[in-house]
């Protein structure tokens, strides 16, 4: 290293230290890494579809919250998950009538109701929608890619919803 670069160096962390204080300060978080309000700290979680709600569960988890799984205990807010649908339409066909691409919807509604039943969040619908295009002789990858998409736009879904639940 030559002189004029260990001279620098110190000015570089003094001025990394300074962005990240200035970060830290203003409340700036990573994308889904609010903390929850502490009324929702613990929190059940209900739903008709067991995959969906063990992932929310898990996403509440990973942001400290104590999910109560099951309906244990009614004494606390609950998030109930109203209605979940998730839809797949044509978009477009070749030449010969086959599909090439499709559309995808996923809609939930929710709310949050307290341990007294008192409406915390009214009944709210979250939407994701995607297109995509594929090869009509490829069905295997279409299959996991259409795997993946609903993955992706669920945990989209849920993002959302944390975004509600922060502004309790």
């Amino acid at each position: 290293m030559t002189i004029s670069r260990l001279s620098s160096l110190p000015r570089q962390l003094i001025y990394l230290l300074l962005v990240s204080a200035l970060l830290g300060g203003c409340g700036f978080h990573l994308r889904g890494q609010h903390p929850l309000p502490a009324i929702i700290k613990t929190v059940a979680v209900e739903s008709g579809e067991h995959a969906f709600e063990n992932t929310l569960a898990d996403r509440l988890e990973d942001r400290g919250a104590t999910v109560i799984r099951g309906g244990e205990n009614q004494a606390v807010p609950t998030i109930q998950i109203t209605h979940i649908a998730f839809e797949r339409s044509v978009n477009t066909r070749d030449s010969s009538g086959s599909a090439t691409g499709y559309r995808y919807r996923y809609e939930i509604d929710f709310r949050i109701v307290d341990g007294a039943g008192q409406v915390l969040i009214p009944t709210r619908s979250l939407v994701q929608k995607r297109t995509q295009k594929f090869d009509p002789a490829e069905v295997l990858q279409l299959e996991e890619e259409e795997q993946f998409l609903k993955t992706r736009m669920e945990e989209e879904l849920i993002l959302q919803m944390m975004r509600q639940i922060n502004r309790l």
